[in-house]
């Protein structure tokens, strides 16, 4: 039993480092990420071109807010990624599984839809600090670690690898060599803008979640396929 300890131990520091080494290499674009989702803040409250510009995504949103979810998603998600990784060749089959990723990131866009909606009408609409950190509260210490990047981390290891992948992951010390360093760079890249989406209205919160979901989609690549290459 004394020598259980150790090596769990070894693991946790072997995953912090992944997630470390990961999250160092992709803090440029988390910070460009930060800015840009300050930029459309500051807009919406404070430019009326460009809340009239925003009121119009909101009205198309409207008429059918779960197809908008899911088809905005699939692209912020896996195709525009998909499409970067596959002409710089980032990724050796990023054409291959381009559908799967498609259907994955637009059920996660109409999932991420809902939680919004939830949250809205659980915590109101306000933009007030208390529902602010409410909201980023159960979005980030409860949704996330629980549900997104769970099914991240397991629908990954599907589509790069199939069943044996899979199977491979879910034995091979899955919370620390998948879950956790997604979930390390996960707070990392989104914790800030998770707090400055809620300020906006409902409607549009996913509209800029989708902004950082193109950078954070090309990050979850890369863990992915070194944990394969390893």
């Amino acid at each position: 039993m004394q020598s259980i300890a150790p090596v769990q131990t070894g693991m946790w520091a072997s995953a912090f480092q992944r997630g470390k080494v990961a999250a160092q290499k992709n803090i440029i674009p988390g910070i460009i990420i930060w800015i840009i989702a300050s930029i459309v803040i500051s807009l919406w409250y404070f430019n009326e071109s460009a809340q009239s510009f925003m009121l119009h995504i909101v009205e198309v949103k409207n008429t059918a807010p779960y197809t908008f979810a899911f088809i905005s998603t699939a692209i912020a998600g896996a195709l525009i990624p998909g499409i970067v990784m596959g002409i710089w060749s980032l990724h050796p089959r990023a054409w291959q599984q381009m559908p799967w990723l498609l259907l994955f990131y637009g059920l996660k866009g109409v999932e991420i839809n809902a939680l919004y909606q939830i949250q809205a009408y659980l915590f109101g609409q306000g933009a007030d600090w208390q529902t602010l950190t409410i909201k980023s509260f159960v979005d980030q210490c409860i949704y996330v670690p629980v549900i997104d990047v769970a099914s991240v981390a397991i629908a990954y290891a599907w589509i790069e690898g199939g069943r044996p992948g899979l199977r491979h992951s879910l034995r091979d010390n899955w919370w620390c060599n998948y879950w956790f360093p997604i979930l390390f760079t996960n707070t990392i890249v989104w914790t800030p803008v998770v707090f400055l989406l809620y300020m906006l209205p409902t409607p549009l919160q996913l509209p800029l979640q989708n902004l950082v979901l193109c950078f954070w989609s090309l990050l979850v690549a890369v863990i992915a396929n070194r944990n394969e290459g390893s």
